[in-house]
């Protein structure tokens, strides 16, 4: 149950994420009389800084190990063949 709660929260939308549609963000009391435009650029320039989850960072990371890997091992089987002939 919540009772006499009186927040200001900025809701950004259009966030140019796969993930994420929306957010929503309580402004603390202290900041509330702020200008709204002020607000809403800091609220924007905080959202942008939210990158992908961590567990998609952690896949692309593994995939971009697998494919140097594979490259690697391209050219070294080029050189070693190469040589032989």
């Amino acid at each position: 149950m919540i009772k006499g709660v009186n927040r200001q929260v900025i809701e950004v939308t259009n966030l140019d994420n796969l993930y994420y549609e929306k957010a929503f963000l309580v402004i603390k009391p202290q900041y509330s009389d702020y200008q709204e435009k002020m607000l809403r650029k800091e609220a924007k320039k905080l959202v942008s800084n939210i990158g992908y989850p961590s567990l998609v960072r952690r896949k692309t990371q593994i995939l971009g190990w697998v494919i140097k890997m594979f490259l690697a091992a391209g050219v070294g089987a080029g050189i070693t063949a190469a040589m032989i002939m």
